[in-house]
Protein backbone atom coordinates (compact mmCIF):
# COMPACT_ATOMS: atom_id res chain seq x y z
CA UNK A 1 0.00 0.00 0.00
CA UNK A 2 2.76 2.29 -0.16
CA UNK A 3 2.42 3.39 -3.51
CA UNK A 4 -1.06 4.96 -2.69
CA UNK A 5 -0.86 8.86 -3.22
CA UNK A 6 -1.50 11.38 0.44
CA UNK A 7 -5.14 10.95 0.04
CA UNK A 8 -5.64 7.45 0.06
CA UNK A 9 -2.97 7.10 3.10
CA UNK A 10 -4.64 9.51 4.92
CA UNK A 11 -8.41 7.50 4.26
CA UNK A 12 -6.24 4.21 5.14
CA UNK A 13 -5.46 5.68 8.36
CA UNK A 14 -9.02 7.29 8.72
CA UNK A 15 -10.12 3.76 8.32
CA UNK A 16 -7.16 2.31 11.06
CA UNK A 17 -8.50 4.92 13.61
CA UNK A 18 -12.02 3.85 13.57
CA UNK A 19 -11.41 0.36 13.45
CA UNK A 20 -9.52 1.12 17.20
CA UNK A 21 -11.83 3.38 18.26
CA UNK A 22 -14.94 1.58 17.36
CA UNK A 23 -14.38 -0.71 20.81
CA UNK A 24 -13.00 2.24 23.06
CA UNK A 25 -14.67 5.56 21.53
CA UNK A 26 -10.86 6.85 21.11
CA UNK A 27 -7.05 5.71 20.93
CA UNK A 28 -5.72 4.70 24.05
CA UNK A 29 -2.21 6.15 23.31
CA UNK A 30 -0.19 3.74 25.76
CA UNK A 31 -1.90 0.77 23.84
CA UNK A 32 -2.90 1.69 20.29
CA UNK A 33 0.17 3.74 19.16
CA UNK A 34 2.00 0.38 18.15
CA UNK A 35 -0.81 -0.47 16.70
CA UNK A 36 -0.51 3.59 14.42
CA UNK A 37 3.58 2.95 14.08
CA UNK A 38 2.71 -0.30 12.40
CA UNK A 39 0.13 0.73 10.02
CA UNK A 40 2.16 3.86 9.37
CA UNK A 41 5.44 1.61 8.30
CA UNK A 42 3.46 -0.17 5.99
CA UNK A 43 2.39 2.82 4.34
CA UNK A 44 5.65 4.85 4.34
CA UNK A 45 4.08 7.47 6.55
CA UNK A 46 7.12 9.56 8.85
CA UNK A 47 4.78 12.83 10.01
CA UNK A 48 2.42 12.62 12.58
CA UNK A 49 1.02 15.65 10.76
CA UNK A 50 -0.49 12.92 8.48
CA UNK A 51 -2.16 11.11 11.15
CA UNK A 52 -3.70 14.41 12.47
CA UNK A 53 -4.87 15.13 8.85
CA UNK A 54 -6.23 11.68 8.52
CA UNK A 55 -8.32 12.49 11.60
CA UNK A 56 -10.17 15.15 10.14
CA UNK A 57 -11.01 13.01 6.82
CA UNK A 58 -14.92 12.79 6.64
CA UNK A 59 -15.47 8.98 6.82
CA UNK A 60 -17.55 8.86 3.43
CA UNK A 61 -14.61 10.02 1.54
CA UNK A 62 -12.29 7.88 2.66
CA UNK A 63 -14.51 5.02 1.95
CA UNK A 64 -14.67 6.64 -1.89
CA UNK A 65 -10.97 6.97 -2.00
CA UNK A 66 -10.38 3.51 -1.14
CA UNK A 67 -12.98 2.20 -2.80
CA UNK A 68 -11.01 2.73 -5.97
CA UNK A 69 -7.49 1.32 -5.46
CA UNK A 70 -6.58 -1.48 -6.78
CA UNK A 71 -7.41 -5.21 -5.86
CA UNK A 72 -3.95 -5.88 -4.40
CA UNK A 73 -3.72 -3.05 -2.25
CA UNK A 74 -7.81 -3.62 -1.09
CA UNK A 75 -6.25 -7.42 -0.52
CA UNK A 76 -3.48 -5.85 2.16
CA UNK A 77 -5.97 -3.38 3.05
CA UNK A 78 -7.99 -6.16 4.47
CA UNK A 79 -5.20 -8.04 6.03
CA UNK A 80 -3.84 -4.66 8.07
CA UNK A 81 -7.06 -4.02 9.32
CA UNK A 82 -7.71 -7.30 10.07
CA UNK A 83 -4.34 -7.06 12.41
CA UNK A 84 -4.60 -4.17 13.85
CA UNK A 85 -7.73 -5.76 15.22
CA UNK A 86 -6.07 -7.98 16.77
CA UNK A 87 -3.70 -5.75 18.68
CA UNK A 88 -5.67 -4.83 21.95
CA UNK A 89 -9.01 -3.35 23.14
CA UNK A 90 -12.25 -4.90 22.65
CA UNK A 91 -10.76 -7.27 19.67
CA UNK A 92 -14.18 -8.77 18.57
CA UNK A 93 -15.97 -5.25 18.64
CA UNK A 94 -12.88 -3.82 16.27
CA UNK A 95 -12.71 -7.16 13.90
CA UNK A 96 -17.01 -6.64 13.36
CA UNK A 97 -15.94 -2.76 12.64
CA UNK A 98 -12.78 -3.70 9.97
CA UNK A 99 -15.27 -6.28 8.48
CA UNK A 100 -17.55 -3.81 7.77
CA UNK A 101 -15.25 -1.35 6.32
CA UNK A 102 -13.95 -4.08 4.51
CA UNK A 103 -17.39 -4.38 3.25
CA UNK A 104 -17.64 -0.87 2.48
CA UNK A 105 -14.61 -0.82 0.47
CA UNK A 106 -15.23 -3.47 -1.52
CA UNK A 107 -12.06 -5.37 -0.49
CA UNK A 108 -13.61 -8.66 0.42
Amino acid sequence: MNNLDLLQKQAVLQCVYQVIASADGDIEENRDFEAIEYVMNILEVESINVWEKALSLNCYDAFTHLSQIPTEDKKALKTTLLKIAEMGGDTLTRRTCAEHICHLVGCE
